[in-house]
């Protein structure tokens, strides 16, 4: 079974930061849970639109690994919270050892605050937090970050854009994978749809002494298997059965559906996966299984994609992912993402650099 840790965030907000706001017009905080209702106003007022409630509480107060720790800046005169920024914990393992990790996002500023050098005070205050620099930390900047990196000489920590492919599984070419005329795409597409498909059924053989079908929960029972097909050496993150059912079973506003392959005598699990379904796409969220039973696990998928109505699946992973020769082979298309990532661990950041150092899902890079 992989542990999941105490959260220990009474500890983390008893402790005060040894800096604080020199500016009267300004003081920052470390948010209690009854006051995220007013981060959640401020970011909303930053994206110009309205996140549904339960994607919020789901996100910052129902995350098993703890409560999301929230900096925010109050404009002294009128009470209202201006900048914010969440990093929520994640699961971390440096090859064994259990660590702390955390996941940034939501670093907003209103409107009419921007460009004031109100980023500079938060990450002041919030960086000299005494546990600030004991954790391993990830992003996944968007463009308006990455510049704000560079003006802050944080770079050092963007590693890179994560790797992406793409199965046909129908005629017609996703728009969003070629820069191609949509009238050529598609008869590309369908060409290259009818080409992957015979070679898969080549490359893809199906274990006839195992079955596939539909998984309603994730139990301990498949932590062993977890830990097993996914240990990497380096920085990873340990999906236990309890995240899993929340990442994904729980999720308030996206379509998941997992799957799982058992041995067809016993029912011990030999691999599961997990799909989101947008439209006419299906992304592979997790994908776990050792390396014999992978090539049974990705077809059964592919055709469970293909029977919801998908006319491609995509994916995305970081180069050290043990199952990247096998989509290759089976007949994914490369493509560039633009996901870009970013992480470090700060208590030995030299060890941490390179996308090559860290192994990612799509579910740890992608919190839809």
């Amino acid at each position: 079974m992989i542990a999941t840790p105490e959260d220990r965030f009474e500890e983390w907000l008893a402790i005060p930061s040894r800096a604080q706001s020199e500016d009267p017009r300004f003081e920052v905080k470390a948010a209690r849970p009854s006051e995220f209702e007013r981060v959640f106003d401020c970011v909303d007022e930053a994206w110009g639109t309205r996140r549904p409630p339960a994607l919020y509480d789901w996100l910052y107060r129902r995350n098993p690994y703890g409560l999301a720790r929230v900096w925010y800046i109050e404009e002294v005169e009128t009470k209202r919270a201006i900048k914010s920024s969440a990093d929520f914990p994640w699961p971390m393992c440096l090859d064994e050892t259990p660590r702390s990790g955390f996941f940034g996002g939501d670093s907003v500023t209103v409107p009419d605050w921007q460009r004031k050098g109100l980023s500079d005070l938060l990450l002041r205050v919030r960086n000299s937090h005494p546990w600030y620099f004991e954790r391993i930390q990830m992003g996944a900047p968007n463009a308006a970050s990455i510049a704000q990196g560079q003006k802050q000489g944080s770079n050092d920590e963007l590693l890179g854009m994560i790797p992406g492919g793409v199965a046909l599984l129908r005629s017609g070419a996703p728009g969003e994978f070629t820069s191609l005329p949509s009238s050529v795409a598609k008869v590309l597409g369908g060409v290259a749809s009818g080409i992957s498909e015979g070679w898969r059924a080549l490359t893809l053989p199906s274990a006839s002494a195992a079955r596939f079908e539909p998984l309603a929960e994730f139990t301990s029972d498949l932590d062993p298997l977890t830990w097993k097909a996914t240990h990497f050496e380096r920085y990873w993150c340990p999906h236990n059965a309890q995240w899993l059912n929340w990442r994904y079973l729980d999720h308030p506003t996206e379509s998941y559906a997992a799957f799982t392959l058992l041995d067809r005598q016993s029912d011990r699990p030999l691999g599961y996966s997990v799909l989101r379904f947008s439209d006419l796409k299906a992304t592979l969220a997790e994908f776990v299984a050792i390396d014999e039973h992978a090539p049974s696990l990705l077809r059964h998928t592919l055709a469970a994609a293909k029977s919801a109505g998908c006319s491609y699946m995509n994916t995305f992973w970081t180069p050290s992912w043990r199952h990247w020769g096998l989509l290759r082979r089976s007949g994914f298309l490369p493509y560039r993402t633009q996901n870009h990532f970013w992480g470090t661990d700060y208590q030995a950041p030299k060890r941490s650099l390179g996308l090559d150092c860290w192994q990612l899902t799509p579910g740890d890079r992608d919190v839809h």
